[in-house]
């Protein structure tokens, strides 16, 4: 999980430096899916899974966000349209699940 957020921290740095660079936003989006994904993983094993749904649907927010901006700035590629559309399923089913 360390190494996840050290990878997201690398990839904003990243885009304070540089702008608005597509790859790294997306490289950013890709992190925080990870780090999703892991906090999910990590919440089925019950160990305080409440905290980890919570952190899992904080991130998914961070990819939707990411991916939103650069549709909104007409530069979403389009394969990444299926990479939004799961995201929004991911953080529905947190909505529906009450967290």
């Amino acid at each position: 999980m360390l190494n996840l957020e050290q990878a997201a921290k690398f990839h904003q740095d990243i885009l304070q430096n540089s702008g608005d660079d597509k790859r790294s936003f997306r490289n950013l989006a890709l992190t925080y899916e990870l780090i999703a994904e892991t906090h999910e993983k990590i919440a089925q094993s019950g160990e305080k899974r409440e905290m980890h749904r919570q952190m899992a649907k904080d991130n998914y927010q961070k990819v939707l966000d990411i991916l939103q901006k650069l549709d909104a700035q007409k530069i979403l590629a389009e394969f990444d349209r299926k990479f939004l559309e799961k995201t929004k399923s991911n953080i529905l089913k947190y909505e529906k699940n009450g967290k």
